[in-house]
């Protein structure tokens, strides 16, 4: 289950279902900038309970975000042994997305958080120690990077195979930019909290410390995340071309769950605008010569000859 509050918490503002305005100030306007962040974790109960000597979660977080039909961008946010249970807000990162241009109208979220079984302390120590390294936070660039070929690899599969692991939260919600469909939820600026299967019954409040509590102060004992959806941009651009980087490399990969054709339409997409630039700047170079052999001027009229290049000159 997920629900929602406006930003601005304000005592007596319960938690109600995202497909109201919970903003107050409407949906994300196109050309604003849009991020995400995972604000905080509430685990109640470990999953090992029938295994007396062994204590508490082995975590894993990890976050997907995915726009309309896009390969999805998939974030770790956490790997850590032996994590208390209760209330978690120090993340690895806590960016799910970041972007100074929205423009799309449909933005699919998910997030799982495990208790993993097996994952060598070696590796949980190089996360730990190379955090917030981009091919951490982005694992499927952690092959590509800098880690050492074996952690790459053996992290990218650890994210790859976490259903096979006990769940704790696992949990997907579509958001649409459509205030006038009210079945369904709303991208907007709020703060978004995933409850696991034991959603709260009776009215709920997220306090300023972004914990879920009763009216009367009492903090909610179950398993939820809260995030954060705001008009601002968290990331450089270094980040964002990353970001795009792991898109590209997950379809590649053949992990973008798309169907063919969209995920060969966005591959020849990305590689037309690499292509478009690649020719528009040559075509620049070219413009910016005092003469030009015959070759030369041959050359620009081609690339004037593209339509979205000759309306860039």
């Amino acid at each position: 289950m997920w629900l929602g509050t406006p930003l601005q918490t304000d005592a007596g503002i319960s938690l109600r279902a995202p497909t109201s305005d919970i903003s107050g100030s409407a949906e994300f306007e196109e050309a604003a900038p849009l991020s995400i962040r995972l604000r905080g974790l509430n685990v109640t109960e470990r999953r090992d309970v029938d295994l007396p000597l062994i204590g508490n979660n082995d975590l894993i977080v990890v976050t997907k975000t995915r726009f309309g039909s896009e390969p999805p961008v998939c974030r770790l946010h956490a790997l850590e042994r032996e994590v208390e249970l209760g209330w978690k807000n120090d993340f690895l990162y806590d960016v799910l997305l970041s972007l100074r241009d929205f423009s799309d109208k449909r933005l699919t979220l998910e997030v799982k958080v495990y208790d993993v079984d097996g994952v060598p302390t070696w590796l949980i120590e190089r996360v730990d120690e190379l955090a917030p390294l981009t091919e951490i936070v982005l694992p499927a660039l952690a092959p590509v990077g800098d880690l050492p070929k074996m952690s790459g690899e053996k992290l990218l599969q650890l994210v790859d195979d976490i259903n096979d692991h006990d769940a704790i939260i696992d949990r997907r919600i579509t958001l649409e930019k459509d205030p006038r469909d009210d079945r369904q939820p709303q991208l907007q600026p709020c703060y978004l909290v995933c409850f696991d299967d034991s959603a709260p019954e009776d009215d709920y409040e997220l306090q300023e410390d972004r914990q879920v509590c009763t009216a009367d102060g009492a903090s909610y004992d179950g398993n939820y995340a809260v995030f954060e959806l705001a008009r601002e941009q968290y990331e450089k651009r270094e980040q964002e071309l990353s970001q795009k980087a792991a898109k590209l490399m997950t379809e590649l990969n053949g992990k973008g769950q798309s169907d063919e054709k969209a995920a060969v339409d966005f591959l020849l997409d990305t590689m037309e605008s690499y292509d478009n630039f690649s020719k528009l700047k040559r075509a620049k170079e070219l413009q910016a010569e005092d003469s030009l052999t015959e070759a030369e001027q041959n050359l620009l009229a081609d690339l004037r000859s593209i339509d979205e290049v000759n309306e860039l000159l």
